[in-house]
């Protein structure tokens, strides 16, 4: 009987290693298709904290939506200090290919399309890429389900993605921790090139705003340079009826829908 039960437990614990490696994709798609509402208006405090400590902050404000592709439209326009004021950034989501993306230069009145060869460009001095700020697409990576883990009290999966085309990337790899609850990131580490870490991304401060779960806090970290972003949401509304004509070059250079 004593055998029998052996028996048992090791085909349980080989069919459990078999099925968790290829949930890894299937966990994805629960995050990706996580209810987050048709959009988002969010007034956001931005610091800068440098390895000695000092702290640069910014305010700015950002608009979200989802287009008839059913992919995310975003602008984003700078409200403070005075040397960023009224730069504006777009971002106009595909499913077949990646983000178009452009921002306006106001000292400069002009326009500038962020193409693939800036892909890997910090965000405006954050510790954020150009293509960090783009939706990702699931079907440009292989996923491998690692295990379940508790962080910090909440019950995670832990899920490794490596981009099917590793030349076309900023990272080797990632792994990415998700609340089982929220079916969210709450931690993320992202390998470059040679295999290092080179980012960690917190969330910190999830509470359920109008019925979704929100981090009020994202924090990335660039361990390698010991640099710091911390995003922290002052406002943020769900499902406001902002027009269309804000995700247009119109508004990008003169602030008017």
């Amino acid at each position: 009987m004593k055998r029998y039960l052996l028996l048992i437990l090791l085909v349980t614990a080989l069919v459990t290693d078999i099925t968790a490696q290829s949930n890894g994709r299937e966990i994805m798609e629960l995050v990706q298709k996580q209810e987050r509402g048709t959009s988002t208006h969010i007034l956001i405090k931005l610091e800068l904290i440098d390895k000695r400590e000092n702290i640069s902050s910014r305010i700015l404000e950002l608009y979200s939506k989802v287009n008839s592709e059913h992919k995310m439209n975003t602008m984003i326009v700078f409200h403070r200090p005075a040397s960023v004021k009224n730069t504006r950034f777009l971002s106009i989501g595909h499913i077949n290919k990646v983000p178009e993306q452009w921002i306006y230069l106001p000292a400069l009145k002009k326009t500038r399309r962020i193409t693939t060869s800036d892909a890997d460009q910090s965000f405006f001095g954050t510790d954020f890429t150009y293509s960090d700020m783009g939706t990702a697409n699931i079907d440009k990576s292989s996923f491998l389900f690692l295990r379940e883990e508790t962080l910090d009290g909440i019950q995670c999966w832990v899920v490794e993605s490596v981009p099917n085309n590793p030349a076309g990337s900023d990272y080797s790899k990632k792994i990415s921790w998700i609340s089982k609850e929220m079916i969210i990131p709450i931690y993320i580490e992202m390998f470059d090139r040679q295999g290092k870490i080179i980012k960690k991304l917190t969330t910190e401060n999830i509470e359920k705003i109008q019925g979704y779960w929100t981090p009020l806090v994202t924090r990335m970290e660039n361990v390698q340079i010991d640099h710091t972003t911390i995003l922290t949401m002052d406002k943020i509304v769900y499902n406001e009826n902002f027009p269309d004509s804000i995700f247009t070059s119109r508004f990008l250079q003169t602030g008017r829908p």
